[in-house]
């Protein structure tokens, strides 16, 4: 990829996105008025010059979430017109929802694009469902500084909204926090159980999907996704094919090509707000 893309935020999150401009030939500078840092490819200041010879092809904001609305706006009153890639979430706060309206606007819900949820979504079938069970945990040493919610708990959020296409009005739900870790419900037709945590010693990134007629594990992490079913009075387990990949470069192949996929997340983040 002959590409050049700026990146707001230098931190973890950084890191991991700035690895794979790396490995894929993507050229990249960054902008952050917080880092006493020198290198040699930092942008000092955000103006209309920066922008005025379309010399970035995406714009990346990796800031800290407080900061993804003000650096967004930033970028777009200096004349950027490009796709911009906002980290998730994408906005704490129901007045900065504007986001959602500019159709160039792509959020960082990197799950999606875990191989073996798409072939879970390529076999699931919502009319069947009676139930999904979601958890998220992680070792007792590892922070990022966000709350639960807004660290671990939107990927879940957003991927039961994405595999189930269901509408984030009027879902009735019962949550309980306990120090680091969440137990979140969601009554419906489609009833699901959630579980995060910080407070843990092993990292489990799984879901369990009961159907009427089937049902599916999948383990995030090893990208495995198993099909059990009955068939002639004996329990089946079928792994389903996963071509293994990694989801964060998934997700830059997605957002480089010349029209990216949406990523529709309102639903995720107005629910995020609703229970946070």
């Amino acid at each position: 990829m002959n590409k050049k893309v700026l990146v707001l935020g230098f931190g973890n999150v950084c890191k991991i996105h700035t690895k794979y401009f790396d490995k894929n030939g993507i050229e990249w500078d960054w902008y952050d008025p917080y880092k006493a840092l020198k290198e040699s490819n930092r942008i000092l200041q955000i103006n209309k010059t920066l922008f005025k010879n379309n010399y970035y092809d995406r714009v990346f904001i990796l800031s800290t979430e407080s900061s993804h609305y003000k650096n967004y706006k930033q970028v777009r009153d200096a004349g950027y017109k490009g796709w911009i890639f906002i980290e998730k979430p994408a906005v704490l706060k129901k007045e900065h929802f504007d986001i959602f309206d500019d159709d160039r606007v792509v959020c960082g819900l990197v799950e999606r694009f875990n191989p073996a949820i798409q072939a879970l979504k390529q076999h699931l079938d919502t009319d069947k469902v009676i139930n999904i069970d979601f958890s998220r945990c992680c070792v007792q040493t590892e922070s990022s500084g966000s709350s639960v919610l807004q660290d671990i708990g939107i990927h879940d959020i957003d991927l039961f909204f994405y595999l189930t296409q269901k509408s984030c009005f009027n879902l009735k739900f019962d949550i309980v926090k306990n120090n680091n870790t969440i137990f979140l419900t969601i009554d419906s037709d489609i009833s699901a159980r959630f579980i995060w945590s910080k407070d843990t010693f092993f990292k489990e990134r799984k879901i369990i999907v009961r159907q009427s007629d089937c049902t599916y594990i999948v383990d995030l992490q090893d990208q495995v996704c198993i099909k059990n079913y009955s068939m002639h009075g004996k329990i089946v387990s079928e792994s389903l094919f996963v071509e293994k990949s990694s989801s964060i470069e998934n997700e830059h192949n997605n957002l480089f090509l010349e029209t990216p996929k949406p990523v529709d997340c309102k639903s995720s983040h107005e629910f995020l707000l609703r229970i946070s």
